[in-house]
């Protein structure tokens, strides 16, 4: 982009933008501006609308930075409630998990016992009933065999 700048002498110098300030001095120089004013007042020009050019950026910038701040604002405020809801969620099974647990091994023992007993009761009528017949010790000993368990007394 050429430009010309008419000082109040009415010398015109020409200037290209986009170039370096010495270089507009030597632009100057070599268009044979008659004036160091001239040349002073184009590289002010230019460095005036760069000026104003990165002041429009800055302000775009920053408009562009404040929208993703607000934006990083919300998602992080609604990825903090999903945290916090998830977090419930996890305690609640947790504790529910923890039950269950806890059932569990009461249902264990009490199945435990109850074969005990089971095998107890079992193991005391056939003894009693191998003592009152011959065949009976048979199937006492057939039983405590299959149900892997020596025949060993259990008392009640």
């Amino acid at each position: 982009m050429m430009s010309e700048v008419l000082l109040h002498t009415g010398v015109h110098c020409s200037i290209r933008s986009g170039v370096s300030a010495p270089e507009w001095i030597s632009v100057c120089l070599s268009n044979a501006c008659e004036s160091k004013l001239c040349c002073a007042l184009s590289v002010c020009s230019s460095l005036q609308e760069q000026k104003e050019d990165l002041r429009k950026r800055l302000s775009y910038t920053t408009h562009k930075l404040e929208l993703l701040e607000s934006e990083f604002d919300s998602t992080r405020q609604y990825l903090e409630t999903e945290l916090r809801r998830a977090q419930e969620e996890l305690d609640k099974f947790t504790d529910k998990l923890r039950r269950i647990q806890s059932s569990y091994s009461a249902l264990q023992r009490i199945n435990q016992d109850l074969e005990d007993k089971i095998h107890r009761t079992v193991s005391q009528r056939l003894l009693q009933a191998s003592h009152s017949s011959p065949h009976c010790q048979y199937r006492t000993s057939h039983f405590s065999h299959r149900s892997g368990r020596t025949g060993r007394a259990v008392t009640s």
